[in-house]
């Protein structure tokens, strides 16, 4: 079963799963201020994964607060 996309945190729109060969990519085309390889995975749930994590409400990812 594949795993369920959430929306953007910053522009609130799902993104689309693209596959480049081999690799799976998770890409925002609503706000395009996410590197178009930001979100990447061997397979489309690890791909999605990423990006589910990345886009929970309090996730910074790797920022840190100064």
């Amino acid at each position: 079963m594949q795993v369920e996309l959430i929306p953007c945190k910053k522009c609130k729109k799902i993104p689309k799963v693209v596959k480049i060969e081999d690799m799976y990519y998770v890409q925002c085309r609503g706000c395009k201020k996410w590197s178009p390889y930001e979100f990447l995975g061997n397979t489309y749930n690890n791909a999605a994964n990423e990006w589910n994590l990345r886009n929970t409400l309090n996730n910074q990812g790797a920022k840190k607060n100064d």
